[in-house]
């Protein structure tokens, strides 16, 4: 038998796996660009952000250059610093909160 709860857990965990991948190539390409652009590179640490298929972690280099920090994964995929929700995330709850009708 079909086992629908079963068959999304194993779409999101592809969609994290993906995600993730995705985010480790973002993070390399930068990399040079950030170097070239006089960006000295500082140290990789985690972030963890709630996005609208899962809960990530990951990791992503810092740059440094004139005492100014940037996390060029962050900003690339839109994240506020120290937001632990995305977004896109907040947009869709948001819409979902404005189509529900609450009955009394």
């Amino acid at each position: 038998m079909f086992d629908k709860r079963k068959f999304v857990v194993q779409c999101q965990k592809q969609n994290t796996r993906a995600f993730l991948k995705k985010i480790e190539q973002l993070d390399h390409h930068k990399t040079s660009e950030m170097l070239a652009n006089g960006y000295r590179y500082v140290k990789t640490t985690m972030r963890t952000v709630v996005l609208t298929f899962d809960e990530i972690t990951f990791s992503r280099k810092v740059y440094i250059k004139k005492g100014t920090f940037r996390y060029q994964v962050d900003e690339e995929l839109g994240l506020i610093p120290y937001a632990r929700y995305s977004q896109e995330l907040l947009f869709e709850l948001a819409e979902m909160a404005t189509r529900c009708h609450i009955v009394q």
